[in-house]
Parts: structure tokens; sequence; C-alpha cells
């Protein structure tokens, strides 16, 4: 059975707004592994060592970069970076998830094409 003890969560976004917060809350909440990702990893560091100067969690953090929705390349290799064989139970995008390929679905608004 599961338990928040030995679920793996997975945000992105970690540095601010509601991945910060939703980091904060499961560290709080004891989740057994969390890795928080960001754009950069100075900001995936910057964001874990908020969350371990207000949270007393007994659960691993650890810190991704890379993932900025700007650029699928950075995507591709942050994500082919992540570990092997260490599934995560949740995964939070802050922002939203994005896809590149080349047959998505789009429309056009005001001389812009959104997925």
């Amino acid at each position: 059975m599961k338990t928040i003890e030995n679920l793996s969560a997975f945000i992105t976004g970690a540095n601010g707004g509601l991945g910060l917060e939703t980091s904060q809350l499961l560290a709080q909440r004891g989740v057994g592994r969390l890795v928080l990702g960001a754009r950069t990893l100075e900001k995936a560091v910057m964001a874990k060592n908020e969350v371990q100067n207000k949270i007393n969690s007994s659960g691993s953090i650890e810190t991704a970069g890379g993932f900025d929705m700007n650029k699928p390349e950075d995507i591709e290799r942050a994500v082919a970076s992540l570990p092997l064989g260490q599934p995560f139970d949740v995964v939070f995008f802050q922002v939203g998830g994005v896809f590149f390929a080349k047959d998505y679905q789009h429309i056009n608004y005001q001389g812009q094409e959104i997925e």
C-alpha cells in the first residue's frame, strides 16, 4: 500500500508560485522522494534550499534543471537525465505541460499558433 512516505513526486516550476507551495506542502507532509525541477539547475537548488529552510523534512529532496518550456531540446535533455528505474507517483506541472511533435494540433489566434 502506498503511503506519503513512500511516494515519489516530481514538480516543475518548483522555484516559484504553485510549484514552490506544492513542494513545501509535500515536504511538510513527509513525501519520500521529491524532485524539484526548474528552468535551470541553479533555480532548482535555490528552491530546494528554500524548502529545506522552511520545512523539516525526512524525505529526499533532489534537483533537476533544464525544464524551460521555450526550449524543447533542453527539456528532452533534462528528461533524459532523470534516473531510469525510479518512476514518479506524482508529476505536477506548475504552468502546464507541453509536447513538441511534428503532428501537434494547433489553432491560430491573433496571428499566433497555439498548441
